[in-house]
């Protein structure tokens, strides 16, 4: 049980980090659409820079959201027949949704440290960005995604089991 009390800390940890990186290219993506509206329609003048990097700040920004998504279980759901099961069939429900994910995010971990390897020695055009930095988003959200899907099934176990023990 220790262990997972740190790995529940450890998913917390990396659900912080997550977040502020988030909240960091967001914020940068303000700046760079701000600073092309201004150039464009203040001084008449087109920046080439800031559309490229605002779109590879976005990209940065729904990947580090989806992992907190995944933390706080909010992801989008269709629960209508859901809400018709009985309890004990809602819980083995919930448990094999978490296993498909944690089935795509094992794909999307290991197929997005394929790209960032294909993609090694490409630039982006306007700013010479390493796309491989660009796209290494994927495998870095996919680590998140394992780690918070992992803790939750270890913690869904381990409450299946408490439940167990007390007759219910």
């Amino acid at each position: 049980m220790m262990l997972l009390g740190k790995l529940n800390k450890f998913s917390d940890t990396v659900n912080t980090v997550y977040t502020y990186v988030g909240v960091i290219f967001l914020t940068y993506s303000i700046f760079a659409i701000g600073t092309q509206v201004v150039a464009r329609y203040v001084f008449n003048h087109s920046l080439s820079w800031t559309e490229e990097t605002a779109r590879y700040a976005f990209i940065w920004v729904v990947l580090m959201g989806a992992t907190v998504a995944v933390k706080v279980k909010t992801s989008a759901v269709v629960d209508i027949l859901v809400g018709l099961l009985p309890p004990k069939a809602k819980v083995v429900h919930s448990f094999i949704i978490r296993l498909l994910m944690l089935f795509c995010v094992v794909v999307m971990l290991t197929q997005g440290v394929k790209l960032v390897l294909i993609t090694a020695g490409q630039l982006s055009t306007a700013v010479l960005i390493p796309m491989n930095l660009v796209f290494a988003c994927v495998p870095f959200a996919g680590f998140a995604m394992l780690v918070h899907l992992t803790v939750d099934l270890l913690n869904s176990v381990k409450d299946l089991r408490l439940k167990k023990a007390e007759g219910r």
